[in-house]
């Protein structure tokens, strides 16, 4: 590589990754950690970077601005780095390791890999990677297959990202056409009668373009169809809202991956999933209920949740495959393997105007039901409160009081 005078208060040099063992030596410092270095790097070399004048390099002791010619060797070096990325991510010295897959059981992998056998969920196994259909078989991967992996700590292993790449970063949501996900769907009929429709006709109307608005009033003044002709026949033509009305036994959720808060836990909305249905089962009059995935809980219309799933999980074939390797499987894990839980819960998938829904039945009738991390969400009428601690023993001492 070319070097390049750095403006700092010590000198710095760039390693040679075959002689030396870490990437920047400092006259007076200690070595600085290579991963760090390469990742501020790689966000100084990135579009939304831009040099300036007033760009600020910290010495050992205050800030100051750097000079034209000064920012002109930063990008320079930026510029050396870029050219030499393989160099770099060889100074990061990443360990990696040739796993096997040994057996594949109730959506978890047993792979062997460096002198033991470690347990990985299929969730996990499969988040970001992008694995080639010749490594796969039947939606999951083959046994026997080799996989590389890269050891994060002792107990921590996870695919390579730079062999398998990575496809299902929050970066890129509904990045992926999940129509191929609607032929599983069950149509649904919306359950309004003909004035309703009309009713809610009127307040679209002027939203709607020309010919559509023609073809609407055409249909409903069609004296050759009965009323339950004409609303199949408008609800295929208009996406009219759908009739969800959150109760102390309905629930709507837009999103099964994506929390209205920007959650650093990557899992947080399916927790919240869960914990919708666990509360309703943990009413006091254990009703049925229905937990409606898909439909945003303001305007009642659909949210495209085929190209949610098609986006997160691209190897998910059919919404089987993803219902039983990883929705089930988390709602039961979360759940601690709550067995007549799961025996309580009816997955329904429909489509509505080109848009999937999930609407979960619950008939659950048992003892109260906690979460991992000793959390028991419950229903305050159309509201769910999660009881821990000390409210968790008051609640489960109530609810149970109240089964008996």
């Amino acid at each position: 590589m070319s070097k390049f005078a750095i403006p700092s208060r010590a000198p710095y040099q760039v390693r040679n990754p075959a002689s030396e063992e870490s990437l920047f030596l400092g006259a007076d410092r200690a070595p600085i950690n290579a991963y760090q270095i390469y990742q501020a790097l790689k966000r100084m070399q990135s579009k939304n970077h831009q040099a300036s004048s007033a760009y600020k390099s910290k010495g050992l002791d205050a800030p100051f601005k750097t000079s034209q010619q000064e920012e002109n060797r930063l990008e320079a070096i930026i510029d050396n780095f870029n050219n030499n990325l393989k160099d770099i991510k060889t100074m990061c010295k990443f360990n990696k390791f040739n796993g096997k897959v040994t057996k594949y059981h109730s959506n978890m992998y047993a792979i062997e890999v460096d002198d033991k056998t470690i347990f990985i969920p299929f969730s996990v196994m499969h988040k970001f990677p992008a694995f080639p259909q010749s490594m796969m078989e039947e939606g999951h991967l083959k046994i026997g297959v080799n996989v590389i992996m890269v050891k994060k700590d002792e107990k921590t292993y996870y695919p390579d990202h730079e062999t398998y790449g990575v496809t299902n970063t929050q970066e890129h949501k509904l990045n992926v056409d999940g129509t191929y996900l609607l032929k599983d769907a069950k149509p649904y009929k919306q359950t309004n009668s003909l004035p309703e429709l009309i009713t809610q006709f009127n307040t679209l109307m002027f939203s709607l373009p020309e010919d559509q608005r023609l073809k609407t009033l055409n249909v409903i003044a069609a004296s050759n169809m009965t009323a339950e002709q004409k609303v199949e026949k408008l609800t295929s033509m208009i996406d009219f809202p759908l009739d969800f009305v959150e109760s102390q036994t309905l629930e709507k959720k837009a999103s099964l991956f994506y929390s209205p808060g920007n959650s650093k836990d990557d899992r947080a909305q399916l927790k919240e999933i869960v914990e919708s249905i666990v509360a309703m089962c943990n009413s006091e009059e254990q009703r049925q209920c229905q937990l409606i995935v898909g439909v945003n809980d303001k305007t009642n219309k659909t949210c495209r949740l085929q190209d949610e799933i098609a986006s997160n999980y691209p190897q998910m074939a059919n919404l089987d495959q993803f219902q039983n390797t990883l929705l089930a499987p988390f709602i039961k894990s979360y759940t601690y393997d709550n067995v007549l839980l799961m025996s309580s819960l009816k997955y329904n998938w429909y489509s509505y105007n080109g848009d999937l829904i999930l609407i979960i039945d619950i008939n659950y009738h048992g003892d109260p039901i906690i979460c991992k991390g000793g959390r028991l969400p419950y229903r305050c009428d159309s509201a769910k409160m999660v009881a821990e601690g000390v409210d968790l023993v008051n609640m489960v001492k109530k609810l149970t009081r109240t089964a008996a």
